[in-house]
């Protein structure tokens, strides 16, 4: 089995347009991991959470306050090869709770159609900034 570094994207709407550039650092990220093993809560095949962020474009948004927004969250996931992680279920649970922990105290509506939008050999895309669990 091989690592991969996978980020998934789901768009959503939030109320305040203060939720752009939110983000998970690689502190979080590891602390986050080290809880989710602990309570082995991390879907199979997700090894560590690497980080995410939140971004919008400054022409989205309507009259009522209502902005489009960009949620990206980057995992480890071990698999056979590349093919078979594009074909890989969205951990959608995990997915949503890093989604809510980015944007903290800001609502997020998700749409919920996680996709994997770039997949890159572990080695290649990251130096991890701690340990992998065993």
């Amino acid at each position: 089995m091989k690592l991969f570094v996978v980020t998934f994207e789901d768009v959503g709407f939030a109320t305040r347009k203060a939720i752009r550039g939110l983000e998970m650092t690689p502190i979080e990220a590891k602390a986050f991991t080290e809880v989710s093993v602990a309570e082995g809560t991390l879907p199979e095949g997700i090894k560590a959470v690497l980080g995410g962020e939140i971004s919008t474009t400054p022409e989205e948004g309507d009259r009522r306050g209502s902005h489009k927004v960009f949620v990206s969250v980057r995992v480890i996931v071990e698999a056979a090869d590349e093919a078979s992680v594009y074909d890989l279920e969205p951990p959608a649970g995990l997915l949503s709770r890093l989604a809510d922990f980015i944007a903290g105290n800001y609502h997020l509506a998700l749409e919920g159609g996680w996709e994997v939008a770039d997949v890159e050999p572990e080695a290649e895309a990251t130096q991890r900034p701690y340990a992998l669990p065993a």
